[in-house]
């Protein structure tokens, strides 16, 4: 597999692999006692793909600001990266699914 098929593997998520991922983190950022984000991403099924961005950028600035999270920033960029591409899919962009 090249560099390039792995990138389109991870960013060419379906929005609920995009939720699963979500509710992960959700609970990871729990016992790793940052209730703050595992707060944003309760419930983020429902909300569209632009609410969505919004609430992973947020998310981001608090597992940035420890770099004992990287692997948490990671998986939201990625989760950022996929978002970009939802928000153009008319079944996932305006609305929550």
């Amino acid at each position: 597999m090249t560099e390039e098929d792995t990138l389109k593997l991870f960013t060419n998520l379906s929005r609920p692999a995009v939720d699963s991922m979500l509710r992960d983190l959700m609970s990871r950022a729990r016992e790793l006692g940052l209730a703050a984000m595992a707060d944003l991403l309760d419930g983020t099924e429902e909300h569209s793909a632009e609410e969505l961005d919004g609430i992973v950028g947020h998310c981001l600035r608090i597992a940035r600001a420890d770099p004992a999270h990287k692997r948490l920033v990671a998986e939201l960029e990625m989760i950022q990266m996929n978002l970009e591409k939802l928000k153009g899919d008319p079944q996932c962009g305006n609305e929550a699914h």
